[in-house]
């Protein structure tokens, strides 16, 4: 089935987007509530300049992405080696 580009309107901090794309509508309602939830986050820490609550904001989701993918290549890496593993006993 081939994925249709469509409009997707979310909200972040009181301004409105209409965001084109091929994903789920929930998935990028979702994500933009993350961002939502991030900038409000910083900005009421005192952050008045919402450019640099962005930046920050952005730098956060970065660090999980990061994170994430030093943990999925962690996991990989232990996989290949169980892989390696059975192989061996399977050999014998």
């Amino acid at each position: 089935m081939m994925n249709m580009t469509k409009d997707c309107k979310v909200v972040i901090l009181g301004q409105e987007y209409t965001l084109m794309t091929d994903e789920p509508a929930e998935q990028v309602i979702h994500a933009a509530t993350m961002v939502d939830n991030s900038l409000k986050e910083i900005l009421s820490k005192g952050f008045s300049d919402q450019q640099k609550g962005a930046v920050l904001s952005a730098l956060r989701f970065a660090n999980s992405v990061r994170r994430l993918e030093k943990e999925a290549q962690e996991i990989e890496e232990r996989n290949q080696r169980l892989l390696e593993r059975i192989d061996r006993v399977m050999q014998q």
